[in-house]
């Protein structure tokens, strides 16, 4: 239904593994952020950010990881856009 209404008006979809594969995963990464809340499985990194002309550093950007036991370290594109749909966005910013 999701993969359809994405699509826009006048389509349609069938069903196949890949959409259940996609929705495990993401039930996997809600559930593996929920527990990583109470455990501590977040690590903060900071990335170096330079001027767009010289080697003068600008700053430095904050990078989060989630390191699952079992789904191993995750990137933020993978698990942020699932924490922001399900709520868990806030929790993880504190």
């Amino acid at each position: 239904m999701y993969e359809t209404k994405r699509a826009g008006r006048g389509t349609y979809r069938f069903f196949e593994r890949s959409m259940n594969e996609a929705a495990t995963r993401t039930l996997q990464i809600q559930n593996a952020l929920h527990d990583a809340l109470g455990a501590g499985h977040f690590s903060l990194h900071f990335q170096p950010k330079f001027h767009g002309k010289g080697d003068a550093l600008a700053g430095a950007e904050a990078l989060i990881r989630l390191n699952h036991p079992q789904l191993g370290t995750l990137p933020p594109l993978e698990f942020i856009p699932i924490a922001e749909r399900s709520g868990q966005i806030v929790q993880i910013g504190y």
